[in-house]
């Protein structure tokens, strides 16, 4: 399930921090403060990397 543009705008923060995914690895961190974090989950050799990007 890929993520959508309008479904992003709606995520609300919460108490605690949470992810919302698509299946190829690219996850969206929401944080209490109302920031959202990319993230990206890949891997060239073990063990799993991560990436992350901060977009405005």
């Amino acid at each position: 399930m890929s993520l959508k543009a309008a479904e992003i705008k709606g995520f609300q923060p919460i108490d605690t921090v949470y992810r919302k995914s698509d299946d190829k690895g690219l996850y969206l961190e929401i944080r209490p403060n109302g920031s959202k974090h990319w993230f990206v989950k890949y891997r060239f050799t073990d063990p799993k990397e991560v990436v992350a990007w901060k977009l405005a």
